[in-house]
């Protein structure tokens, strides 16, 4: 999906909806609008940004500056004609008042449940367990060309060995995509290229290039490693928030089975008849630690 398309569904969806919660508690937060007396300020532009996706955010606070202002200040105004419309006095309004703060009292009653049995030896546990599964890795930088045929491969490898940059064979012979970058195809770890160009990358050193072409389904191809470097498996500290997350999911899960199971409840089936309490139900798998 297209950076600006992703942009767009979160703006348009209200996910920005948070103005007024992190400003409120900034004293020294810059005002950067204000609305019919009403200042939006920096933190709550921060916030709003720190709703969107993680590969909207990596392109940055400032690229999305703008949309996201436009966005708090529109939610501002809307709000306040609501407000002016007395919309917040409806029943339809207050009923899904009641859904939100029973969701919100229901999330941080499980959040105070998990927080007092998650255990740091279990998460040093897990994480020993994860770790195994996870050892060091290794990256290569690597430039290639792509050529048509065997014979005219074999031509560029004579030409870089005789001295003649490989950059500049890249731009000018080779059929790939990353020509115009010189064949640059950045940092790549193993699983990400076919097989047969995988192979031949990881078999060279910093500097060295193939002295045969290697083919693959795309044609054939020169390969150029600029450079090599290990990778360690992240520590304790980085992965614990990741473990904590998914400990906490299957705690949270086991914590509101046990609540219902001590408590009286009644089931009925469609037709009114009684029903037994069911197995206990299945705790979701949840997302690997990466």
């Amino acid at each position: 999906m297209r950076f600006s398309k992703i942009v767009f569904r979160f703006l348009a969806a209200g996910s920005l909806l948070l103005i007024g919660i992190a400003g409120a508690a900034a004293q020294q937060d810059r005002v950067v609008a204000t609305v019919e007396g009403d200042q939006v300020l920096m933190s709550d532009v921060e916030t709003a940004f720190q709703t969107l996706p993680r590969e909207v955010r990596s392109n940055g606070i400032a690229a999305l500056y703008n949309r996201i202002l436009e966005r708090i200040i529109q939610q501002k105004i809307v709000i306040k004609r609501a407000r002016e419309a007395k919309v917040n006095e409806r029943e339809e309004a207050k009923r899904r008042l009641r859904v939100l703060e029973n969701q919100v009292i229901h999330d941080l009653f499980l959040i105070e449940q998990v927080d007092a049995r998650l255990d740091e030896n279990e998460l040093r546990r897990q994480y020993d367990e994860w770790a195994k599964s996870n050892p060091p890795t290794e990256e290569v930088r690597a430039r290639h060309i792509l050529i048509e045929t065997e014979a005219e491969a074999r031509e560029i490898i004579k030409l870089v060995a005789s001295g003649t940059p490989f950059s500049e064979l890249a731009k000018t012979r080779s059929k790939g995509p990353s020509s115009v970058q010189g064949g640059d195809l950045g940092w790549f770890t193993r699983g990400r290229m076919v097989p047969e160009f995988e192979q031949a990358a990881f078999a060279l050193q910093a500097n060295q290039f193939t002295a045969d072409p290697i083919r693959t389904e795309f044609g054939w191809h020169v390969i150029l490693v600029e450079d090599r470097r290990a990778i360690p498996t992240p520590g304790f500290d980085v992965v614990r928030p990741r473990l904590v997350e998914q400990m906490g999911q299957e705690m949270a899960f086991r914590i509101a089975d046990e609540m219902v199971r001590a408590s009286d409840v009644q089931r009925y089936d469609m037709g009114g008849n009684p029903m037994p309490a069911p197995a206990p139900l299945p705790i979701p798998a949840p997302a690997p630690a990466q």
